[in-house]
């Protein structure tokens, strides 16, 4: 493969890593929100699917109590309310934080060491709820009836999942560290063994420019994909979450966007002045500086 062939390469690895880069730093923004998003989102839901599946996860964590008439009561609760309560949305969006802060935990345990199942404390939720954790709910979750009632918690992650999840996340975090600069090294290397290197500056930076703006048509797209119901019920969520991350990004994509077509097509227009004034006689320019 010649000079040609390894700068179309390494511009090609460019683009695909760049790429790569985007997706892991929205996933990343994502999953590290504070809160604040994943809780308005749960504040507002007013989808018959979505609050469903809440009121299922929720009659299978107290199976063997989930006939007791508070329980279905507030199941019932759930899935006809146009939204969930405050208080609700508050402990549902701690409870998932709060799973995932033990994801991450498990992440960090030391080499050697097996991962453990996840579990997420159900007290909180079901005191929002209204639901009394009773003698009766505690011996339905395999617990004494004289237990404490914070020891009452739904199992969310095997083990397995954790060693699976890790190394997905492991691929996330090293793209958004490092994803942006070994996409700028190979673009800048497939740029300086092209034959006309100039050239193909000016066709990259342009490209880049039209990916830079077009980025946020894409976003709105795959918002739309979303909102429509991509992911199931769960898009609800997952809307909120993607929005928040796409509004860190889209106000210095736009600038960048800008500049990089305006430079490109500048030296592009330059090339061109200079091949045609080679070409007429009226100067002597060498070949690298035309098109």
């Amino acid at each position: 493969m010649g000079r040609r062939g390894w700068s179309a390469w390494l511009l090609g690895v460019a683009s695909l890593v760049l790429t790569g880069w985007l997706q892991a730093h929205l996933a990343i923004a994502a999953i590290h929100d504070d809160g604040t998003t994943l809780r308005n989102a749960l504040a507002v839901v007013d989808d018959s699917a979505m609050r469903s599946a809440f009121g299922g996860v929720l009659s299978s964590a107290v199976a063997g109590a989930g006939d007791a008439p508070e329980v279905q009561t507030a199941i019932g609760a759930i899935e006809t309310a146009p939204a969930l309560s405050g208080p609700v949305a508050d402990a549902l969006a701690a409870t998932v934080l709060d799973a995932r802060d033990q994801v991450f935990a498990q992440f960090e345990r030391p080499a050697g060491t097996p991962a453990t199942a996840i579990s997420v404390p159900l007290g909180p939720l079901l005191g929002a709820l209204g639901i009394p954790v009773t003698p009766e709910t505690l011996a339905a979750a395999g617990l004494a009836a004289d237990a404490d009632p914070a020891a009452l918690s739904y199992p969310l992650i095997d083990a397995a999942t954790v060693d699976v999840l890790q190394q997905r996340y492991g691929w996330l975090a090293f793209l958004d560290a490092w994803g942006l600069l070994i996409a700028g090294v190979a673009a800048a290397a497939g740029v300086a063994i092209s034959a006309k290197p100039l050239r193909t500056a000016a066709i990259a930076l342009v490209l880049a420019g039209i990916v830079c703006l077009m980025a946020p048509i894409l976003f709105g797209l795959l918002h739309d994909w979303i909102a429509g119901g991509g992911i199931g019920a769960w898009s609800l969520l997952a809307g909120p979450l993607l929005d928040s991350a796409v509004g860190e990004l889209t106000p210095w994509l736009l600038p960048i966007g800008i500049v990089a077509a305006v430079l490109g097509a500048g030296l592009l227009a330059l090339l061109i002045v200079l091949s045609i004034r080679d070409r007429s006689g009226e100067l002597d320019v060498p070949d690298e500086l035309t098109i």
